[in-house]
């Protein structure tokens, strides 16, 4: 529900807040961001102490809701492209298939008199009617599949919940049904338009010619080169989840309760009762039956509400602006937030309740920090500048050094943090963190009991634990990867039954030759290489094709990866040798029914 914004809460300092609005006709966003360019200008130059060094920009509402997902869209619908080509390869090596087996028909039909372009005209409909079937067949399970992709999706996914098939959806199906019935269902109709009537009439069967061999090898060979790359991104991905699920978040996220409490500013106007409300409340929570430690801040890290980034002078690297200076994520945090959080303190002190409006101010700062601009040094006692809830810059001293944790991305490293006791710089909402020794999540409802019992009309929202933040960190990692796996599995069967297709036809056309080198004293180890050697031959060239496909196209993941290069040689080594076992036992099966062939009753037949 919209609320409006309190009297006076958009004053000069709240450089957070953004702004919606339409161009007007004919205005073009480079016209518009030039005149956000002067308007910033001419406000730092009516008020410096406010807006000295910030600036504004406009981007299309769209881009900035789809910034962050919108390279792995791309990915994922480059990898639903690839799908698609396999899957048509496939049908398209069946309808050759097929169509090698009615040239007899096919042939009788036009030395009857049937036109060409009629039977041209039959093979495509054929097609087109497969395709169509497909489409329908696809959709219907696609009902089910937006079901299971809204529940799997990650909360934070941009209009996840609005995905439906739509009229959109509907027309796109069925374009995509037609031109794809009608590119690969030309296949069979060139085989048609080079098919030598009277050869496949006396032959009494068809062999399918040269043209059909080599269409049918090269949609194999395309297919394994696509399913390479298909399958060289998925295990990039999975690769770069599995460690980003490893990774230390700088602070101990088990049997820890976090609730966000964002007080009115009707009812609590004053900074002392802002922050009488929230130290009952923490008094109240230490007291709760399972509790450990109890502590609050304005922002939890990797949750996006409350984070902001603090513009700062550290002493010895002054600038001009203090809004020129290094940004630093910043938090108000109340005593013992460190220790809730369990991160290490590693020098100096924590924050006290003498830590207060009337004592000098002071910060904490966290290793990155302290080693960009003390290396080698003590930051104790060295001093920053920053306006914090100010319009001119104060000098804060640092009292303490902790360690670095990740505030804002799980996947990132982390960053420069800067610490102030909510005392001297007190947040109208805190996130108030509970650290428990059983399940965290039992006591969310006492929690409340505490909120309501200290003010009835207070809300409290966004109960969750810290585990299920740092799960949520990497939901959109995990929901890209189970995706693209799933993509890259689909396409591994559809090359394997491609593969196998082929080599099982080939077999079939060449039952007589191999029955005649089995009376001649091949022995069967002899016909399993031949059979299995071709299948491994396709795949190869598939492989070498589909290595540099890959090189090429997993560049547009490095985004997307975390602690593993888009090149990792071990794993295209790896989805290499997947393929070639894969193309042996696809190629193994067919030989064996050569193997086990009467080497005499084909001979007999022939």
């Amino acid at each position: 529900m919209p609320l409006p914004l309190p009297a006076g809460a958009p004053d000069r300092m709240s450089h957070y807040l953004g702004a919606v609005g339409r161009l007007a006709g004919g205005t073009t966003m480079a016209q518009a961001n030039a005149e956000l360019q002067r308007l910033a200008g001419a406000l730092a130059a009516e008020h410096p102490e406010s807006d000295q060094g910030w600036n504004a920009r406009a981007v299309q509402l769209s881009s900035f809701l789809t910034r962050a997902v919108r390279p792995a869209l791309l990915v994922l619908s480059g990898a639903v492209g690839l799908l698609l080509l396999i899957a048509c390869a496939n049908v398209a090596n069946l309808l050759l298939a097929r169509g090698a087996a009615r040239q007899k028909e096919t042939a009788i039909r036009a030395a009857l008199g049937a036109p060409r372009p009629r039977l041209i005209r039959l093979f495509l409909l054929e097609s087109v009617l497969l395709a169509l079937i497909g489409a329908g067949a696809g959709l219907i399970l696609t009902v089910w599949g937006v079901g299971a992709l809204v529940t799997a999706g990650p909360a934070d996914f941009p209009r996840l919940s609005e995905i439906g098939i739509d009229r959109t959806v509907l027309l796109f199906t069925l374009v995509l049904a037609l031109v794809s019935g009608l590119v690969f269902g030309a296949f069979p109709a060139l085989q048609l338009s080079h098919l030598d009537l009277i050869g496949v009439t006396k032959e009494g069967h068809g062999t399918g010619g040269r043209l059909s061999t080599r269409l049918r090898s090269s949609l194999v060979v395309a297919e394994v080169a696509l399913s390479l790359v298909l399958l060289v991104g998925a295990a990039l991905m999975l690769q770069g989840f599995l460690r980003l699920t490893r990774v230390d978040p700088g602070f101990d996220p088990r049997h820890t309760l976090v609730a966000q409490i964002f007080l009115s500013s009707n009812r609590y106007s004053s900074v002392p009762s802002q922050v009488q409300l929230f130290e009952r409340l923490l008094d109240e929570s230490r007291g709760l039956p399972g509790v450990t430690s109890a502590a609050a801040a304005s922002a939890v890290p990797l949750l996006p509400l409350g984070q902001n980034l603090l513009p700062f002078q550290a002493e010895g690297h002054e600038t001009a602006s203090p809004k020129e200076g290094t940004f630093a994520v910043f938090s108000s945090v109340t005593p013992r937030w460190f220790q809730t959080l369990r991160i290490p303190l590693l020098q100096g002190r924590d924050f006290t309740l003498q830590d207060d409006a009337d004592a000098p101010p002071v910060v904490i700062v966290n290793e990155v920090l302290a080693h960009r601009f003390w290396p080698g040094e003590s930051p104790l006692g060295k001093t920053l500048r920053a306006a914090i809830q100010t319009a001119a810059p104060v000098t804060y001293r640092i009292v303490g050094v902790v360690g670095s944790a990740r505030e804002r991305d799980l996947a990132g490293e982390p960053e420069p943090a800067i610490y102030a006791p909510y005392r001297q710089v007190p947040p109208r909402g805190l996130a108030v963190v509970l650290r428990t020794q059983g399940d965290p999540l039992k006591l969310a409802g006492a929690l409340q009991r505490e909120v309501l019992a200290l003010d009835p009309n207070q809300p409290i929202f966004q109960i969750t634990t810290l585990e299920r933040v740092v799960a949520d960190a990497g939901a959109r990692t995990r929901f890209y990867t189970a995706l693209l796996g799933l993509f890259a599995a689909v396409g591994l069967i559809l090359a394997a039954v491609g593969i196998y297709g082929v080599i099982a036809y080939s077999v079939s056309l060449r039952t007589q030759e191999m029955a005649v080198r089995m009376a001649l004293g091949a022995r069967a180890r002899d016909i399993l290489g031949l059979v299995v050697g071709s299948g491994v031959r396709l795949t190869l060239i598939g492989v070498v094709l589909g290595v540099g496909g890959a090189l090429a196209l997993t560049r547009l993941l490095a985004s997307l990866l975390y602690g593993v290069s888009a090149s990792d040689p071990l794993t295209f080594a790896a989805i290499a040798l997947l393929l070639f076992l894969v193309a042996l036992v696809a190629s193994y099966l067919p030989a064996r029914k050569a193997v086990d062939i009467d080497p005499m009753l084909p001979i007999r037949r022939g």
